[in-house]
């Protein structure tokens, strides 16, 4: 799907017939860095809220779908310590969490799995992420995320 020198992003689907994008860094083979599972949305309301989403559709493995598009499921986490992240969450009163806004800072963000997370099941979150990786951040705004 994507390779360069560093890093290469590959799609696969596993046996419960979900398909999951991955990011590989060629400097580590055996660990997979960022994960995440693609789903099928709306054509006209993914075109506005994701550009992207056209060219991220001509490029999946997903077979197409007349007026669907493939984008990233914004509501999976894959990673077991992104999900013991959040999982605290569960703990902190309702009231807490409608009556006040939060900010996060997220180090290391990657394909930005964490914030996309973050920022469309924490309404009331201010997510700030930093990424030092250069080709990161350039792979990631190509789209491929």
């Amino acid at each position: 799907m994507y390779e360069d020198s560093e890093m290469f992003i590959e799609e696969h689907t596993l046996d419960d017939d979900m398909t999951y994008r991955s990011l590989i860094l060629k400097s580590n083979l055996g660990q997979v860095q960022s994960e995440a599972r693609l789903k099928y949305y709306d054509e006209e309301d993914r075109k506005k809220t994701h550009p992207q989403a056209v060219e991220l559709t001509k490029l999946s493995l997903l077979p197409n779908k007349k007026g669907r598009l493939v984008g990233i499921d914004e509501s999976y986490l894959a990673f077991e310590c992104h999900r013991t992240m959040v999982a605290g969450l569960g703990f902190v009163s309702k009231n807490f969490c409608e009556n006040k806004i939060h900010q996060v800072l997220i180090l290391g963000e990657g394909a930005g799995i964490m914030s996309k997370f973050m920022y469309y099941n924490l309404p009331n979150t201010t997510v700030e992420a930093v990424e030092i990786s250069e080709k990161v951040i350039e792979v990631i705004f190509k789209g491929n995320s």
